[in-house]
């Protein structure tokens, strides 16, 4: 399990640091809650390995999911 207590320390462990979608946390269920508030912002930050495609990746499984979204809305 990641420990957050020095996740910014360039020294600190990202030892059990996992992509948006693959933790230990239900992010899509967070991220459904969120999308109901239309003045919700949110920043998407990665401080473990690969970075560049680890945050590409995430932002790909966000836009599907808003994707999803709009298109349920529609059906209502």
């Amino acid at each position: 399990m990641f420990s957050p207590d020095n996740v910014y320390s360039p020294a600190g462990s990202r030892e059990g640091m996992t992509p948006l979608f693959e933790g230990a946390l239900d992010y899509q269920h967070f991220i459904d809650g969120l999308s109901q508030n239309k003045n919700a912002t949110a920043s998407l930050e990665w401080f473990g390995n690969n970075v560049k495609q680890t945050l590409i990746n995430d932002k790909k499984a966000l836009d599907k999911f808003s994707k999803n979204i709009k298109q349920a809305e529609l059906l209502f």
